[in-house]
């Protein structure tokens, strides 16, 4: 896993759009919330709820994959 490469283009999205990029990933990579949730935590832009496409998700109700998390916490 290349974590610090994965943040660094998270980063670059967050530039380009603001707030909305977290939405905007969340609703384009659904079968990943697992893995984009502890990247995005990380980056602290993970919002009490997310809202896209009429639909809300709370933060809670996605899991966390545990790899990538403690993985982060080491950097």
């Amino acid at each position: 896993l290349k974590e610090r490469l994965i943040l660094n283009h998270l980063i670059v999205i967050y530039n380009v759009f603001a707030m909305q990029a977290t939405n905007m990933l969340f609703m384009r990579l659904h079968e990943y919330h697992e893995y984009l949730k502890p990247f995005v935590e990380y980056l602290n832009f993970m919002p009490e709820l997310l809202v896209y496409d009429d639909n809300a998700l709370s933060q809670h109700s996605i899991t966390t994959d545990l790899f990538i998390e403690n993985r982060l916490k080491e950097i």
